[in-house]
């Protein structure tokens, strides 16, 4: 199973609590977002962006070299799952990715059949934040493991309200864990918001002009806070609207007619 998927889940909800009394053991797990850093193939030093993460992202430029690129992450910057993001995905490419990595990101029109049956990579569907309610319910069935939002960018370095609105129509629709990208200038409180709309993961990208040192700053922000429980996932359905009959009124527009009333 994919560490990542795994650690998302749990996050995501927080480990149970354990039943009984307990002399000693770890503390159960809270509830949290998920810090991942997100990366190009040619980005140098990439341990220090990936540092301060709890797992990476892989920007897949060209597929045949991806098991090359995920290793070379993996040995430099160890002790995080890392995952290939394919933004445009061929037959065979999701397949290599799969293999080279512990998850894969793939945009939702790709080949169903291009990946792996063995459940051992993770699946994260990139779903753009235009789809529709339907299309967003019928994710809920099928065998993916978590929700990449993409198509709905925000200022420079700030969260806006219409993003949060997109966030919380999709939470209000998906079961499946929600990711979202976000800037390395995120605050507590937009955090907080993220946290709040129904976002479980931020995808933070690591650019040259960007220092490391603003991913550790907003790991340190993340451990800081306290993100309550989220409730019971219900999918919110539509009310639907049922026409009353119009048999007895018509009939009574007739027996009036008959009449002469």
């Amino acid at each position: 199973m994919s560490q990542f998927i795994g650690k998302l889940k749990q996050m995501s909800h927080g480990a149970p609590q354990s039943m009984g009394f307990r002399k000693s053991g770890p503390s159960p797990q809270k509830p949290g977002l998920l810090l991942l850093s997100w990366l190009d193939g040619d980005t140098e030093a990439p341990a220090d962006y990936a540092s301060a993460a709890d797992a990476g992202v892989l920007s897949i430029g060209e597929p045949s070299a991806a098991a090359a690129a995920l290793d070379r992450m993996t040995g430099e910057a160890p002790g995080i799952p890392w995952g290939g993001w394919l933004t445009k995905a061929r037959r065979g490419d999701i397949e290599q990715v799969a293999k080279a990595g512990d998850f894969v990101v793939f945009p939702a029109d790709s080949a169903f059949s291009a990946m792996p049956q063995d459940g051992k990579a993770g699946r994260v569907l990139q779903v753009e934040a235009s789809s529709d309610d339907g299309l967003l319910r019928a994710i809920n069935a099928l065998p993916v493991d978590a929700v990449l939002v993409t198509g709905e960018e925000g200022g420079d370095d700030f969260l806006t309200w219409r993003q949060l609105m997109v966030f919380q129509r999709f939470s209000n629709l998906v079961t499946k864990p929600l990711l979202a990208t976000a800037t390395p200038q995120a605050t507590a409180d937009e955090l907080q918001a993220l946290w709040q709309a129904g976002v479980r993961g931020v995808l933070v990208k690591a650019e040259p002009r960007q220092p490391a040192a603003e991913l550790k700053k907003l790991r340190q922000i993340i451990d800081s806070l306290t993100f309550s429980p989220p409730p019971k996932h219900e999918v919110t359905l539509l009310p639907q609207t049922v026409a009353e009959p119009q048999v007895a009124e018509e009939e009574e527009e007739e027996e009036h007619l008959h009449t002469g009333h």
